[in-house]
C-alpha cells in the first residue's frame, strides 16, 4: 500500500491531491460545462463569473466533480474560484438549494441523466 501511494503521489505536486478513490470513465470538462450551460440557459462567462449567493457555480462543481473526475482544487482552477475549500463550501450550498427547490433539482437531474447518456455513449465508444 506505502510503495502505492508513492507511485500516485510522484504525479501529484501537493500531497493533499493524491487519492486512492475509485476511477470511473470520465466526461471533458467542456463537455460537462456545455450541458450545464444548455440545460441552464447561460454562457461559460456566467459560470465563471463572481457574486454573492450565486448558486450555480456549486451546481457546476458538483457536476463537474461526479462526471470530469477532477478534485475540488482542479474544479476551483477551473472555475477561477480561489480554492478547493470554497468549493467545498458552494457544495454544502448547492446541496441544501437542491433539497429546497424542486426547479434547480429538475434542472440538475436533466444535466445528469444527459451526463450519463453521453458517460454510456463514450465508452460504447471505447469498447
Amino acid at each position: 500500500m506505502e510503495n502505492r501511494y508513492y507511485e500516485i503521489s510522484d504525479k501529484y505536486t501537493s500531497p493533499e491531491d493524491v487519492t486512492f478513490r475509485r476511477v470511473v470513465d470520465s466526461l471533458d470538462n467542456e463537455c460537462v460545462l456545455s450541458v450545464i450551460e444548455d440545460v441552464f440557459e447561460v454562457d461559460k462567462g456566467e459560470l465563471l463569473l463572481q457574486r454573492r449567493d450565486y448558486p450555480l457555480r456549486g451546481v457546476a462543481a458538483m457536476l463537474l466533480l461526479k462526471y470530469s473526475g477532477l478534485t475540488q482544487r482542479q474544479v476551483a482552477a477551473l472555475l477561477n474560484v480561489r480554492s478547493g475549500s470554497t468549493i467545498s463550501k458552494q457544495l454544502l450550498r448547492s446541496r441544501k438549494l437542491l433539497a429546497e427547490e424542486e426547479e434547480w433539482n429538475c434542472l440538475v437531474a436533466k444535466c445528469e441523466e444527459i451526463l450519463n447518456e453521453l458517460r454510456g455513449t463514450e465508452q460504447m465508444l471505447n469498447d
